[in-house]
This record gives structure tokens, C-alpha cells and sequence, in this order.
């Protein structure tokens, strides 16, 4: 997660993220369950039809909704106005749905060298004139 991270947190130090709304897998959501005990505005909803251990972020990233799985799972990227791109703050969310026919899809791979970074990075300059230089995300 430490790549994806400093990936994503380029992009919202910039502004460029939107909104941004969290769906747990089960092991994620148990643990939010007690956190939620200590903290009771933290808010996120459920995923089904995944792994126990994924999670995935949903957030708004110019004209995109993209959909961030935790691990084992692409980056997923659909314009706003398609009607299969996932709404934000919804309460449970289907793993099916999160994998939709999309726009743009990204395994992550060569993380230490920005190979998928460099790709999500480019397809967002590209579609969104959203740019963050490298040595903003590169670990």
C-alpha cells in the first residue's frame, strides 16, 4: 500500500481528488467496527463478493470516478456520466460492480520502479490535463 499511497496522495495535495469514500472487505470492516467504537463519525461501507483482506477506494479524480483496490486488484477508472461508474457514499457495495466494464484499468505491477504509476499518470494527464510530476509520487 506504501506506493499506492504516495501515488494517490499526490494527486489530492494537488486538489485533484474530489470526493473519496472507503468500501471494507470483511476483515477491514470488523477492524472499523472497533475503531468505530473510539471514533463514531468514521463512516465507509461494506464490500461483498471479494476477498475478506480487500478494501477498495472510490474517489472523484477530475471527469473520473476511480475505484482503488487495496491488493490483488486493478485501478479502475469510468467518466462520471457512465451510468455503471459507482456512486460515492453509498452502504454496500457489490465486488461485480466495482469491476465493471470501464474506461481505463490498470493491474499494479513494478511498483518500485512507477511502471503502473507512470501509466495511471500519463492516461490522467492525457484524459484530465491533470499533472503531477514524478518525483511527487515516486517512492
Amino acid at each position: 500500500w506504501a506506493y499506492r499511497k504516495k501515488f494517490w496522495m499526490a494527486y489530492y495535495n494537488k486538489g485533484a481528488i474530489g470526493d473519496a469514500w472507503f468500501s471494507l472487505g470483511q476483515n477491514a470492516y470488523a477492524l472499523g467496527r472497533q475503531l468505530k467504537l473510539k471514533q463514531p463519525e468514521l463512516t465507509y461501507a461494506t464490500l461483498s463478493g471479494a476477498a475478506a483482506d480487500q478494501s477498495v477506494l472510490i474517489m472523484h479524480l477530475g471527469d473520473f470516478v476511480v475505484a482503488e483496490w487495496s491488493h490483488s486488484g486493478k485501478c479502475r477508472f469510468w467518466r462520471n456520466t457512465d451510468r455503471r461508474a459507482p456512486k460515492l457514499y453509498e452502504k454496500y457495495y457489490d465486488a461485480n460492480d466495482l469491476r465493471a466494464i470501464c474506461e481505463y484499468e490498470q493491474i499494479h505491477y513494478s511498483s518500485a520502479n512507477g511502471t503502473w504509476q507512470r501509466q495511471i499518470a500519463n492516461f490522467l494527464r492525457h484524459e484530465t490535463q491533470i499533472y503531477i510530476p514524478e518525483y511527487e509520487w515516486m517512492m
